[in-house]
């Protein structure tokens, strides 16, 4: 049976667009291109799955007396008299699942299959001659890329193309699809009928595809495909129709501005590398496919070089949109999802490379019941049972028919009765609810006192440890719970002691603009009745002196400014902090900061060196952070080298700290 309607998923880092395809009597048409931006990743791992020496080694030791312990995070509601305190799905609130649902709402979903993207950093390629075995390159894979772990628990998947070279290119995705995963979770929320899959394949197979499909190139000259995504970047080169090579595209943290311009450089430094004229006829496709960016790269390439966006050309009289909002530079930016539906209706396509990542479980699953020789033998002993059933069914039904002349004359007398107990019912109801309300009144005043101690404890800590506040505030029957962020771990422990017997859990960290943000959750129980005396007062931390007190106000509000990225107003007032606090216990941290505000304004130069400086102080705490952006700095002015070279000196002083895997990741990103 023909598929009509196909459905192609592609998710670019939190970014998620979706183009629906269907085939009619005059040929394929798109009937819809959307896109969400997801707020949170699909799946995340939680902090009872971290191995201890995954956490900083502060971490790990205040939390060693929780590690066994399970805390259930409650929903967040007020206390009402007649609300009952629900528990919720953690994972369901902080899952991007969401935002894909209300999505895929908005297509047609019936009789439609689906397509989906692979994630390229899961995936390992490798090239064999073209007299390998496809079983023996399978096992050298297994062998050769994945642990007995691994192999043992079958999460990956295997498949092959043949390239124009006859070359064997294999492709290996190791670990969980959580794009699949999330679809099929969603399945049953938004569809009584289970999704079919079609296939799997990694970007770089989906732009090939629809670069085959769709142009015709000159025979002597060469083109330059780009396809700029959010977190998906990649240039292509192609003389006539042969795929020549691929070439990445890395554009550095500090150019998310205009990233035009680091990848025309990369264009050029591809050019004299190779001696291919890789500026002569350029397609761009992705994000950025505007009339501007096209004219922006079009003045730098020169006028002899040609500057067009992506379009259906050579198929256009069979792909037409039925939508007038579906314009050129919407489909230029949807090109990888258009090419993972339009696959998937042309299966006998020989244009197409046919490569499939989908797991074998899902394969298995979804084939269709195939009848041979045994299975003429099942349906006729299926028919016989059918028989046999249906005599026995009609004499059945005989007898039923005979009972339920009897039942009505019982039926008759129930029914007197059922007005009766609805009577004695709704009596009960009421009673339970009034029950349950007067219980809910005693809750809450029993609690009320102890709210008059809990509110002022709190404002007085929050106060004193800057850069901390509350998210949430629930009270239940036996505890309270607390939840909220600090810049300073340490402050944690310091709320811990607010009020009695209290739990921590849920500990995570977040970075945010090269800082450290902690979440955490605290169950407290209600304060005994020793604080709750009418005329005691009410308990204050330490006092601090007024003086002290300005200082960390100030720098309290020079951070502030940081994080608001007004940095020309906050490097001025750190730079006169320091002048005027020169043995504050923020000095370092403030040194670090001015560089920070530099480097965010691309003064990459004076930010060296106070980098430098930061990162050659002794017992500095911000030493790592500064030799982390000291490496940036570096390869922001394309000095590669001695921008691993002060990564490597971060890893090996800091070998347990969590930007040493950081910058790890950066040197293997290099190649160096």
């Amino acid at each position: 049976m023909a598929i009509k309607n196909t459905i192609g998923i592609f998710k670019d880092g939190l970014n998620v667009k979706v183009a629906q395809l269907t085939r009619t009597k005059d040929g394929i048409k798109i009937i819809r291109l959307d896109e969400t931006q997801l707020s949170y990743p699909f799946y995340y791992k939680r902090v009872e799955e971290y191995e201890s020496d995954e956490l900083p080694e502060e971490m790990t030791e205040e939390l060693a007396e929780f590690e066994d312990e399970e805390i259930k995070i409650p929903e967040l509601t007020e206390i009402e008299e007649t609300d009952s305190i629900q528990e919720i799905n953690e994972e369901e609130v902080l899952s991007g699942k969401n935002d894909l649902q209300k999505l895929l709402l908005n297509f047609q979903l019936n009789k439609s299959i689906f397509a989906l993207n692979a994630n390229d950093e899961q995936i390992v390629t490798q090239e064999f001659p073209p007299d390998f075995a496809k079983r023996s390159i399978n096992k050298r894979l297994q062998k050769e890329l994945l642990t007995k772990e691994e192999r043992k628990k079958k999460q990956f998947s295997i498949d092959h193309i043949r390239g124009e070279d006859n070359q064997i290119r294999s492709y290996l995705h190791k670990g969980r699809f959580d794009l699949l995963s999330a679809v099929k979770d969603i399945n049953p929320i938004i569809s009584k009928k289970q999704f079919i899959f079609n296939h799997i394949e990694p970007n770089e197979i989906s732009l090939l595809n629809f670069i085959r499909n769709n142009l015709e190139l000159n025979e002597k000259e060469y083109t330059t495909f780009l396809y700029i995504g959010q977190e998906f970047k990649i240039g292509m080169i192609f003389q006539e129709d042969k795929h020549v090579k691929n070439f990445s595209i890395i554009v550095p943290e500090t150019q998310t501005g205009n990233i035009l311009q680091p990848i025309f450089s990369k264009i050029l430094l591809e050019q004299d590398s190779s001696d291919i004229p890789a500026t002569q006829n350029i397609l761009i496709a992705g994000e950025r496919v505007s009339d501007q960016d096209i004219e922006y790269l079009q003045e730098n390439c020169g006028a002899e070089s040609h500057v067009h966006r992506l379009e259906l050309k050579n198929f256009k009289e069979h792909i037409l949109p039925n939508d007038e909002n579906i314009t050129p530079e919407k489909i230029a930016r949807y090109i990888i999802p258009i090419s993972l539906a339009w696959r998937s209706l042309e299966p006998k396509n020989e244009n197409f490379y046919t490569i499939n990542l989908l797991p074998k479980k899902v394969i298995e699953s979804q084939k269709h019941f195939r009848l041979s020789w045994h299975g003429f033998i099942v349906l006729a002993a299926i028919f016989f049972f059918t028989l046999s059933g249906t005599i026995k069914n009609m004499n059945i039904r005989q007898q039923i028919s005979k009972k339920k002349s009897n039942s009505h004359i019982l039926n008759a007398k129930l029914i007197k009765f059922r007005d009766q107990i609805a009577r004695y019912n709704k009596i009960e109801a009421e009673l339970n609810a009034l029950s349950e309300n007067l219980k809910v009144i005693d809750q809450v005043k029993t609690i009320r006192n102890s709210w008059h101690y809990i509110l002022p404890t709190l404002s007085n800590y929050f106060t004193r440890y800057g850069l901390s506040w509350i998210a949430r505030i629930q009270g239940a029957k036996g505890n309270f719970k607390i939840g909220g962020f600090t810049t300073n771990r340490k402050n944690i422990i310091e709320f811990s002691k607010m009020f009695p017997n209290c739990q921590i859990g849920n500990i995570k960290h977040i970075d945010m603009q090269d800082m450290t943000i902690w979440s955490y959750l605290m169950t407290f129980n209600y304060p005994d009745s020793i604080y709750l005396t009418p005329n005691r007062s009410v308990t204050k931390p330490p006092s601090v002196s007024k003086s002290k007190k300005t200082v960390d106000k100030t720098y309290n509000q020079l951070v502030r400014l940081y994080l608001s990225r007004d940095f020309a107003p906050a490097y001025s007032g750190l730079k006169a902090f320091i002048k005027k606090n020169p043995n504050s216990k923020f000095s370092d941290s403030a040194h670090y900061l001015m560089a920070e505000c530099l480097y965010q304004q691309n003064e990459v130069k004076k930010a060296i060196e106070i980098f430098r400086e930061v990162s050659q102080l002794q017992n500095n705490n911000k030493k790592t952070d500064a030799l982390m952006m000291l490496g940036n700095c570096y390869l922001t002015q394309e000095k590669k080298a001695q921008a691993v070279q002060t990564w490597d000196k971060l890893i090996n002083e800091f070998p347990q700290s969590r930007l040493s895997k950081i910058a790890k990741m950066k040197i293997k990103k290099l190649g160096l």
